[in-house]
């Protein structure tokens, strides 16, 4: 963090009455803060992801057909440009399965943010990146797709140097993968729900 400042040094001349200069004396220097300019951060952050796969996704209905969602670590690199501006990296996989896919899910975003009460902040995530599924117990599904992702989620700072997250991400929607479960052929959605914090150096 670099502080821009301005010194201010008055001078004060003094004349006799014949004229010309009888001495000349100095004010104390003023030392006047202007502004502040960020050089930027960089953090890293980790986390819980829940993420679903299926015909139009429904969190809420357990009972879904063909909805497939696994528990997965989530890793995050970025760099805090400003304070409105971020650019991040992600990378999900799977640790656990509730019925048979294994997701890894990787991109770089853009993140734009701003601060709605104190330390409390909305943000957007707009990028690009690849969404792997592969098979548990020879389900037969195996799929991939690179796709524009996107999503929005609240942060907010406990300390000068953690903040906790929460998001959602949508990674894929309407790819037709052949043999999704039972032999059929469908048109899914792929999202995730994060939780997790970041520590900024």
């Amino acid at each position: 963090m670099k502080k821009i400042i301005t010194i201010m040094l008055g001078v004060t001349f003094s004349s006799y009455a014949g004229g010309g200069v009888k001495y000349a004396t100095s004010s104390p220097i003023l030392v006047t803060p202007i502004k502040q300019v960020s050089n930027g951060s960089f953090y890293a952050g980790a986390g819980f992801s829940l993420i679903a796969t299926a015909p139009n996704i429904d969190y809420f209905n357990n009972k879904k057909i063909f909805q497939d969602k696994t528990a997965s670590a989530l890793l995050i690199a970025g760099y805090l440009y400003n304070p409105y501006l971020s650019i991040e990296l992600r990378f999900s996989k799977t640790l656990g399965k509730e019925f048979f896919l294994k997701h890894t899910v990787y991109g770089i975003y853009i993140k734009p943010q701003y601060e709605i009460y104190n330390n409390l902040k909305i943000y957007g995530l707009l990028g690009y990146g690849k969404l792997k599924i592969t098979q548990y117990n020879n389900s037969g599904v195996n799929f991939s797709d690179t796709n524009l992702h996107f999503g929005a989620g609240l942060s907010y700072k406990i300390t000068n140097h953690i903040e906790l997250f929460a998001d959602y991400v949508n990674y894929s929607r309407d790819k037709k993968v052949v043999n999704y479960f039972l032999g059929k052929t469908k048109k899914v959605d792929t999202s995730s729900i994060n939780l997790g914090f970041n520590y900024h150096f």
